[in-house]
């Protein structure tokens, strides 16, 4: 089972933007692909993106250099390897880039051949996906995760006024099924309220709403009375993804909310308002990637939440190690390091300091929904892919569902 070509071609994300989708034949005739994500919201340690850079294609964002790469470089390098020996694929994948942020090759371009091996792996040795994960990542415990769904979107991925990028709501059910069922309902009647109030129902780049709000304290208000209106008020959790890189003022080492400019502790403080409207149990990034001391201080300062970090470790096993202190779980987004092979490293690093596992998506999606059996292989404890709309979005959330009809797997409470 070796592999006998890799190529690919340029499709186009959710975002608009170009990006890839690869493919690896076999010897034995299966062949595997993968279409790999883009982000908005990026930390500074993330792996490199490459783009052509032609005014003239694509707006600058065209790929044929990329594919031309793969056709030539990578098929040349990788022909010949066993299919299932993943960690000789990705060694050989980082050898020909060469470089230690994937500048050469780029990290869309490595990821997407590096998954799509895993693709043709679990075909070859006719397993599902999420089993042959679980198996090449060493894991035991397969499990289907507890679903974070993006409901109004502020920050990078919309142009509203609303600096928190991500209001997500998060069931405490008993199934992934029962998950989608009070996730859809309060969805709804999100619309409804929105609309009632004459609000627009236009979408943000994760498929939440996008309404012009006076402030993000009205954004969950409106939540909290779209929950009430379900009566799921004891089975739902409210997580916020504050990504404050996007109102952090270096300049001034300050965050800057509703026009005005604050200190990390009153930025706390502005948290601690929020979580009196609608109880928050879990926040992503609530400081920039830069504030150590931020971070120090909002640990301590909510001992019982979930402190999750994503630009803060951007899937990369080495900062997760040198900084795991800082957070109690952490973002898991394989575009941001590059390889399958360094993801799963990502992963146990996080599991070596009991640190939850969020599965991630990128605001720029596609339909492959990869990381839903990479979120039950490595038995991760939640899983982000955005709003309960939008195909890309929801690929994801329709694979979980089938995996869970055909099998009889356990279900996380992540929180």
């Amino acid at each position: 089972m070796k592999i006998k070509s890799v190529s690919a071609i340029q499709i186009i994300n959710s975002r608009g933007i170009p990006t890839l989708k690869a493919y690896v034949a076999l010897d034995t005739g299966e062949i595997g692909w993968s279409m790999v994500p883009q982000g908005a919201s990026t930390g500074k340690h993330e792996a490199a993106e490459i783009f052509d850079n032609n005014p003239q294609l694509f707006a600058g964002f065209s790929l044929q250099n990329n594919i031309q790469n793969i056709n030539d470089i990578i098929n040349n390098g990788l022909k010949g390897l066993e299919i299932t020996d993943q960690s000789a694929i990705d060694k050989k994948l980082l050898e020909l880039d060469g470089t230690t942020n994937k500048g050469k090759l780029g990290a869309n371009t490595i990821l997407a051949v590096s998954s799509a091996c895993v693709r043709a792996g679990a075909m070859a040795t006719k397993k599902e996906l999420f089993q042959y994960i679980s198996e090449i990542s060493g894991n035991k415990k397969i499990s289907l995760p507890t679903p974070m769904f993006n409901i109004i979107n502020g920050g990078a991925h919309t142009n509203n006024n609303l600096e928190i990028q991500e209001f997500m709501v998060i069931p405490s059910a008993n199934s992934f099924f029962e998950s989608i069922k009070i996730g859809v309902e309060i969805y709804l009647k999100l619309k409804a309220a929105l609309t009632a109030k004459g609000q627009s129902t236009g979408l943000g780049d994760e498929g939440g709403f996008s309404p012009l709000l006076n402030n993000n304290q009205e954004a969950m208000s409106l939540i909290k009375e779209a929950i009430e209106a379900t009566n799921n008020q004891e089975k739902v959790f409210l997580g916020l993804d504050l990504a404050a890189n996007g109102f952090y003022r270096p300049e001034t080492k300050q965050y800057q909310i509703g026009g005005k400019l604050i200190t990390s502790d009153q930025l706390i403080n502005y948290y601690q308002s929020l979580n009196e409207i609608l109880s928050i149990k879990s926040i992503e990034d609530p400081m920039s990637e830069n504030d150590t001391v931020g971070w120090q201080k909002i640990i301590a300062a909510f001992p019982n939440l979930q402190i999750v970090g994503d630009d803060l470790f951007t899937t990369n096993p080495e900062i997760i190690r040198e900084k795991n202190q800082l957070a109690n779980a952490v973002i898991i987004k394989p575009n941001q390091i590059g390889t399958i092979s360094e993801t799963f490293s990502a992963i146990s690093e996080a599991k070596n300091y009991n640190m939850k596992i969020i599965i991630s998506h990128r605001s720029g999606e596609t339909e492959d929904p990869f990381i839903a059996d990479l979120a039950v292989g490595i038995g991760a404890e939640e899983i982000k892919s955005g709003s309960l709309a939008r195909s890309e979005r929801l690929a994801k959330y329709n694979r979980l569902l089938e995996i869970e009809a055909l099998h009889n797997l356990p279900y996380t409470h992540g929180l």
